[in-house]
C-alpha cells in the first residue's frame, strides 16, 4: 500500500500542509546557499564544526562566555530536533528514528523574533535514519520497520528514548568543551519539549492533552530529562469586558544564562526568578497584549 512505502514522508507532506507553523524539514533537496546534509555523530564530534557553532553563538552579544554559547547553541540544536519530533507525535501518532549514527542535520538561515525583533538566526533541520519508527497507525503495525503502540501514552516512552539518545552525544561534548554542567542542559531539553507540546497542542486544539503527554515523558524518575521544576501554569488578568483572559505558560526548569551576558537580563519566565515577580511580569505582558493598561504594582 502506498501509505506503507512511506508513513514518514506522508505524515510530513500533511503537517506541512495544514500550515501555521514553520515546515518541518524532511526535505530531500540541497537548500541553495547551505552546506550539505551531515551525519549528526560527525557533526558532534568535529571540533572546527563545534568551534564555529559556539563561535556563531557568542557573537550575539558581547562578552558571552563558553557557557553561555553552549546553553545559546543547545537550545537551537533542540528546538530544530524537538520542533521536528512534537508534530509528527500529535498529529500523526509517529516518532521516527533520530539515532545521530543514523540521522543527518543541515544548518539553515532563517529569521526569528525575540521582544517583537526580528533576527536572522540559524536554524538546524534534520532528516531521520531509515531504522525505522514507532506509530499508534494500526494500519502500520505490520509494517517490516514498525514499533506498533496502541496509544499517545504509550509513545511516549519511545518519544524519550530517542531524544535521550540523540541529545545525550551532544550534551557530553558541550559539557566537555565548555564545562556547562550535563545537568543543565538536560534540564534546557525538557523546557523545550514541554514548550514544543503546549504549542503543538494549542494549534490543533488538544492542549490539555498534549500539556500531559508532556509531563509524561519529562516526569519519568529515572530518565536524565526529568526535573520536578518543569512544567506548566496558568494565569489570569481583568479585560475590557469585566471577565477574565486566561492564558497557559511553560514553567522553565533550566536557565539559559541570557543574564550573563552584556545587556542581558531574566526571561520572563526564568527559573531563577522568585514566583510572584515572574506572575507579575507575565500578567503585565497579558495586560499589554489585550491593549489594556498595566495592573498596578
Amino acid at each position: 500500500m502506498e501509505q506503507n512505502a512511506d508513513p514518514l514522508g506522508a505524515a510530513v507532506a500533511r503537517i506541512n500542509a495544514r500550515g501555521g507553523r514553520p515546515p518541518i524539514g524532511l526535505r530531500e533537496e540541497q537548500e541553495p546557499g547551505c552546506a550539505p546534509w551531515a551525519s549528526v555523530s560527525d557533526f558532534i564530534a568535529d571540533d572546527v564544526a563545534m568551534r564555529e557553532f559556539l563561535a556563531y553563538e557568542a557573537g550575539f552579544n558581547p562578552q558571552t562566555d563558553q557557557k553561555a554559547a553552549a546553553a545559546f547553541m543547545f537550545m537551537d540544536y533542540s528546538l530544530g530536533l524537538i520542533g521536528m519530533m512534537v508534530p509528527l507525535f500529535l498529529d500523526a501518532g509517529l516518532v521516527p528514528d533520530i539515532d545521530p549514527g543514523r540521522s543527518q542535520l543541515q544548518l539553515r538561515h532563517g529569521v526569528h523574533y525575540h521582544d517583537g525583533k526580528a533576527q536572522e538566526q540559524r536554524e538546524v533541520w534534520f532528516r531521520p535514519g531509515a531504522r525505522g519508527f514507532a506509530t499508534t497507525d494500526r494500519a502500520l503495525a505490520d509494517h517490516p520497520d514498525v514499533d506498533y503502540c496502541p496509544d499517545l501514552t504509550a509513545l511516549c516512552d519511545p518519544f524519550r528514548r530517542e531524544v535521550e539518545g540523540h541529545l545525550g552525544p551532544l550534551i557530553e561534548r558541550l559539557s566537555g568543551v565548555t564545562r556547562l554542567p550535563r545537568r543543565a542542559l538536560w534540564r534546557l531539553a525538557a523546557d523545550t519539549i514541554a514548550a514544543a507540546f503546549l504549542e503543538e497542542g494549542r494549534a490543533l486544539g488538544r492542549e490539555a492533552e498534549a500539556r500531559g503527554l508532556a509531563l509524561q515523558i519529562i516526569r519519568e524518575g529515572a530518565s536524565p530529562l526529568s526535573n520536578p521544576q518543569v512544567g506548566f501554569f496558568t494565569l489570569s488578568v481583568p479585560d475590557d469586558t469585566g471577565g477574565e483572559f486566561a492564558y497557559t505558560f511553560r514553567a522553565r526548569g533550566g536557565c539559559c544564562r541570557y543574564y550573563t551576558v552584556e545587556g542581558g537580563g531574566l526571561c520572563k519566565t526564568c527559573v531563577l526568578k522568585p514566583r510572584a515577580a515572574r506572575d507579575m511580569d507575565l500578567r503585565q505582558a497579558m495586560r499589554h497584549h489585550l491593549g489594556l493598561p498595566p495592573l498596578p504594582a
